[in-house]
């Protein structure tokens, strides 16, 4: 989670929520006279904090860089056990054959715990030879206690359905520049579905592709950390579904860690004027010429607005050289490949801001937060042809673009943060005049499928069920936006509308498997919530004017004597004005419920539902429960 969302959450939470006198309470405990105080500090919400490799695997593919081999003490990979972890399950945790190249005795984790500084070193169980080179294996393992303690202090839900484990310290790495380690979260209510057997080795649902190809991740360790043979599944892929795909994204059921969360490879580019030169590789992939480009997926990442939505922009942006165009000197991440610090709007695809953030001109520049939904910027909508040149204002970029590398979250600084330096007005005369008319097709649909790479099994069905609904979600089958509790929202909202991002699977024979599901505001499972069990399903959206009520039971173990509860919804950004609480008594066998104030017109948005226990002199309490997204409209 970005810093700043951190601090907006701590300022916003900390002040003590003065709340009126509880009811009878039958264990005998009295309510504070001065009220509960529900805090909500340093809060990891989800979000993927790795970044883009995309200009790695542009310069590698471009001869402008060589292949870096992965360092002996580098992380690679591990399986979950169990391969989906859900928020009331109460056995134990592994992360089975974690693998680590080269001879690595022992080596050291940070859990995520914001409240302490411990580490934990893990000793390998065993030495196994992949390609001629020696890989230590660790397998580490927790007890329920661990995953209740990272649930407290992580949202998790339809739009981030992963929660932050800690992160792996090699040699001479500090805490937060380690390799940061999530565990895949489903729900209790994803909805089962329709799978078919294309061959031994290969499944598919109606959105998603399964292909078992043992050992495939394993060319890290001799070659390129971003390097995988993704012709070996194009061509497997295209020996049972249709050449009618422009995007295959890969994922993978066994969990590599990198330095990234996704990168784009374009393998055919037929646009002219937005600074890609045209070539077509399509046949080294399988395709007879419809395949445009593949993607790698880490983790569970896919299933994210954020960066899914960031990955198909890369079909098209973003290649301006801004240096050789007005000599802006660049910084950020990966900056060739990412749009600058400039004016216009937000952007998915920024090297120095994320797209919550975005640079205003009114009043003097500054920075604001981006107003939902969180679209493209005009520049890509004009390189994916959506917008004509005519509709470009002209761009404003800023000499010094590392001017918030000092803050906490340089990436999302405080709105108001002036934007200062000295500054750039670019036409789009400009561009043109080094890059050219932009010309080329201009795609109503994109057409994506997704494909799991397994290693040693297929996906079983709950993993298919997963791994389907998210692609549905992603997709966006209904326009509604999916939003995440942030504002970031599906490829077809960012783009207005202009392109329909499709991940329908196209099987050669067989027959296609059509299962609408509802992907748009699924309802969450009654025990999807860790240490309380709720009497329903929690709807994840609400209408204005209407109320809610959450009735259920405490169900955590660590103690007997919890007197009351608070239910709240927050808001981000957040603040004073973006929390909607009530509290309520538990009662002597552990039951509640809570009615919320009515929703007015002023509470639209999007919220985390968090759930905090009090017991006597507690004192101020983090949420037991974060969860999201929770819609008010």
């Amino acid at each position: 989670m970005p810093i700043l969302d951190q601090v907006r959450l701590l300022l916003a939470s900390v002040v003590a929520l003065c709340l009126a006198t509880a009811a009878a309470v039958t264990t005998g405990a009295q309510v504070p006279s001065g009220g509960f105080i529900a805090t909500s500090p340093q809060l990891s919400l989800g979000q993927p904090s790795e970044d883009c490799s995309t200009l790695t695997v542009r310069d590698q593919r471009s001869g402008f860089r060589p292949l870096d081999v992965l360092p002996d003490g580098r992380p690679v990979s591990f399986d979950q056990d169990p391969t989906l972890v859900t928020a009331d399950y109460r056995g134990a945790i592994t992360l089975r054959d974690f693998l680590v190249a080269g001879d690595v005795p022992t080596i050291r984790f940070k859990p995520f715990d914001p409240d302490s500084t411990g580490q934990e070193t893990w000793t390998r169980t065993g030495v196994v030879d992949i390609g001629g080179r020696t890989v230590s294996v660790f397998n580490p393992t927790w007890g329920p206690d661990r995953l209740s303690a990272a649930m407290r202090r992580t949202s998790w839900g339809f739009d981030y359905p992963f929660i932050y484990w800690g992160e792996v310290l090699p040699d001479g790495v500090d805490v937060g520049g380690g390799f940061r380690v999530r565990l895949r979260l489903a729900s209790n209510a994803l909805p089962a579905v329709a799978v078919r057997q294309a061959a031994a080795d290969v499944q598919y649902s109606s959105s998603v592709v399964n292909i078992r190809i043992d050992g495939f991740s394993n060319s890290r360790l001799g070659a390129d950390e971003n390097e995988f043979d993704f012709a070996a599944v194009t061509k497997k892929f295209y020996q049972y579904f249709e050449d009618s795909y422009d995007t295959i994204a890969i994922t993978m059921q066994d969990v590599n860690l990198s330095g990234s969360s996704a990168f784009h490879v374009n393998v055919k580019n037929d646009v002219r004027g937005i600074g890609e030169e045209l070539f077509n590789e399509t046949d080294s992939y399988g395709s007879a010429g419809r395949l445009s480009s593949v993607e790698m997926f880490y983790g569970a990442n896919v299933a994210v607005n954020r960066t899914a939505t960031h990955e198909v922009a890369h079909q098209w942006g973003a290649y301006v050289d801004w240096t050789k165009l007005i000599g802006l000197a660049r910084v950020g991440h990966q900056p060739a490949a990412h749009d600058p610090l400039m004016s216009g709007g937000e952007t998915y695809i920024g090297s120095v801001l994320d797209g919550d953030r975005r640079v205003s001109g009114d009043g003097g520049w500054h920075i604001e937060e981006t107003p939902y939904p969180i679209r493209f910027h005009p520049l890509t909508l004009y390189a994916m042809g959506l917008l004509p040149r005519a509709a470009i204002p002209d761009i404003v970029t800023f000499d010094d673009q590392g001017q918030f590398l000092g803050l906490p979250d340089p990436r999302s600084p405080d709105a108001g943060t002036p934007v200062g330096g000295g500054v750039h007005s670019t036409s789009m005369a400009s561009i043109v005049g080094m890059l050219g008319e932009r010309s080329g097709p201009v795609p109503s649909e994109w057409q994506r499928a997704i494909v799991v790479v397994s290693n040693g099994r297929l996906l079983t069905q709950r993993e298919m069920d997963y791994w389907t609904f998210y692609a549905q979600r992603e997709a966006d089958p209904n326009r509604s936006g999916v939003s995440s509790y942030d504002g970031y929202v599906s490829f077809d909202v960012a783009t207005n509308g202009g392109i329909d991002l499709k991940h329908e699977i196209r099987p050669l024979a067989g027959g296609q498997i059509v299962q609408p599901l509802a992907v748009d505001y699924p309802n969450f499972a009654p025990n999807d919530f860790r240490d309380v069990a709720f009497d329903g399903q929690i709807p994840s959206v609400y209408r204005v004017g209407s109320t809610a009520t959450f009735s259920g039971r405490v169900s955590a173990t660590d103690r007997n004597d919890y007197f009351a509860v608070i239910v709240r919804l927050y808001r981000v950004p957040g603040g004073a004005n973006d929390i909607i609480q009530a509290q309520a008594a538990i009662n002597g066998n552990g039951t509640f419920s809570v009615m919320l104030p009515a929703f007015g017109p002023q509470h639209a948005g999007h919220y985390t539902l968090q759930v905090f226990l009090f017991f006597p002199n507690s004192g101020p309490q983090n949420p037991r429960v974060i969860a999201g997204p929770i819609t008010v409209g």
